[in-house]
């Protein structure tokens, strides 16, 4: 399982983790919002991440996107490999 942490920029002091298991095309990506609500299913799978970090990294920024209402064009945060 690969977990990713997006901080900063456009998420102000919040944290989203990001994670999935790269080895599995059809495997769901999991998301955490770190509002202590735990770890959700999301409707993107790992093919979408080519199966690389900075896929995941790529689909993690869509959804903090979305969860702050910003297109993820305009949107901005850092995202790492924490796992």
């Amino acid at each position: 399982m690969t977990t990713i942490k997006l901080t900063g920029g456009d998420l102000g002091r919040e944290t989203v983790l990001v994670r999935a298991d790269l080895r599995q095309a059809g495997g769901v990506i999991e998301v955490d919002y770190c509002e202590g609500s735990g770890w959700h299913g999301t409707q993107y799978q790992v093919g979408e991440t080519r199966h690389r970090v900075a896929g995941l990294i790529t689909v993690g920024r869509w959804l903090a996107a979305d969860a702050v209402g910003m297109t993820s064009d305009e949107f901005r945060c850092t995202g790492v490999e924490i796992d």
